[in-house]
């Protein structure tokens, strides 16, 4: 069912796809609503149901699965692929989505691989960034255009915020963590729920979880520095080193 205003070199099959858009060039939309109610389309491809159903403002963009890339707008140079990828994602440049809803509603983010269940799902202000697990990275917000994460297993990063330069690798490493600059998490809930932490690397489970103003410190072994406050310039090395400690100063 094709029934457009202003399109040009545009195919569409399936019940209602492309109907009532408006200004789709050179495009493919195949599928049960696919298209259906966009508009501003250059060179977008939708195949599924509803896929890039509602969108509008899409440049070369390829979004594969049932409403993949639906109600997004404002997307360049992108792949959304699997049932809700790219949902609702908005001011994007350059994204790989691969998984259920993975990179759906994300918005203001430039240069993004996210795979997985909600990879990069309501995440904001993300940079050059590689967010691989389920849920690494949903709901992350960056502190500013440069913050080059890389999130990579179950949860990694899940909600973290405010920082720049974040590692995190592990099951919920980097969970909830905020406020960071240039942190390194690795390992089981490595530096999960932490706060302001910087020029700094965890290493091993729980190391430096729930730790607060902590700076140029390395702590290496289970539960090392973790709940540890203001510390700076400090090395843990050993299960449970310098866990729970305080005001600590270039200690080793």
């Amino acid at each position: 069912y094709l029934e457009t205003s202003g399109g040009l070199n545009t195919l569409a099959l399936g019940s209602s796809a492309a109907r009532s858009g408006y200004d789709i060039q050179n495009s493919n939309l195949i599928g049960t609503n696919a298209g259906r109610l966009s508009s501003n389309f250059s060179s977008a491809n939708g195949f599924g149901t509803g896929a890039l159903a509602m969108a509008s403002g899409m440049t070369q963009v390829s979004a594969i699965g049932a409403f993949a890339g639906s109600g997004s707008s404002g997307v360049r140079y992108a792949n959304f692929i699997g049932p809700h990828a790219g949902e609702a994602a908005s001011g994007i440049d350059y994204i790989n989505a691969i998984g259920y809803q993975a990179g759906s509603k994300i918005c203001n983010a430039d240069n993004v691989n996210a795979i997985g269940y909600l990879a990069g799902a309501s995440a904001k202000r993300i940079t050059n960034s590689i967010i691989i697990g389920n849920n690494a990275g949903y709901k992350t917000e960056a502190k500013d255009a440069l913050s080059y994460p890389m999130l990579i297993g179950h949860r990694a990063g899940f909600a973290a915020s405010g920082h720049t330069h974040l590692m995190a690798i592990g099951v919920e490493a980097g969970d909830a963590s905020i406020s960071g600059d240039h942190a390194i998490f690795i390992g089981r809930n490595a530096g999960a729920n932490s706060s302001g932490v910087k020029n700094s690397e965890f290493v091993g489970q729980d190391v430096g979880s729930s730790g607060v103003h902590i700076q140029y410190a390395a702590a290496y072994g289970a539960q090392s520095l973790a709940g540890a406050t203001k510390a700076t310039g400090v090395t843990a090395i050993g299960f449970g080193a310098m866990a729970n400690s305080s005001g600590m100063l270039y200690s080793v």
